[in-house]
């Protein structure tokens, strides 16, 4: 008989044999195994130990994956998993723990060479990183107050400031006690707010 043929049931037995094994069947909703497969393995590479060890150094070095992955010749998700090693994150993490270690060492050089070398740059470099002064070549964003006059006359008045500390420059007997009531003024609101 051929295989594509039809086959036909001619007699009743055989037609009720073959209902009652088709309602013996339990037809199962779901697609799932009774042992499903266990994925806590951790997989590794096929790629070879010294590529592997090539990748991580790579990486510790402070090169991109992306860089790593065309130069080595290998996918780039393959050196995302090399570098997600356990022996290489347990190196960075230690390797920022030492580094982590030296900051109250960097403090104290800051410091000796603010107060005792009297270190211009260092302490430009410092109000620059913290905010308080503007980068080198950038201008100070000045707050934005609520009309363009009064910015103005802050700006003219810092101008004129700074021309007295630095330059000498003679305000006034006006502008002087003005200054003088204005420090009063803030020291007073200082010591009212503690």
């Amino acid at each position: 008989m051929p295989r594509n043929a039809a086959v036909r049931f001619d007699s009743a037995s055989t037609q009720s044999t073959v209902r009652s094994a088709q309602a013996n069947v339990n037809w199962s909703t779901s697609n799932h195994r009774k042992h499903p497969r266990k994925t806590t393995k951790v997989r590794g590479s096929y790629l070879p130990e010294p590529k592997i060890l090539r990748i991580q150094q790579r990486y510790i070095n402070g090169q991109n994956k992306s860089e790593i992955a065309q130069e080595e010749k290998c996918d780039r998700e393959t050196v995302a998993r090399i570098v997600q090693f356990p022996e290489v994150q347990n190196f960075i993490a230690q390797a920022q723990q030492e580094f982590f270690g030296l900051i109250p060492d960097a403090m104290a050089a800051v410091r000796h060479a603010l107060k005792v070398e009297k270190n211009a740059m260092i302490a430009l470099t410092v109000l620059e990183r913290t905010g308080v002064s503007a980068h080198r070549g950038e201008r100070m964003q000045i707050p934005e107050t609520t009309d363009g006059y009064s910015r103005q006359a802050v700006m003219i008045a810092n101008v004129l400031l700074e021309g007295r500390e630095h330059m000498g420059l003679d305000l006034g007997p006006e502008i002087e006690e003005a200054l003088a009531n204005d420090v009063e003024e803030s020291a007073e609101t200082a010591n009212v707010k503690r």
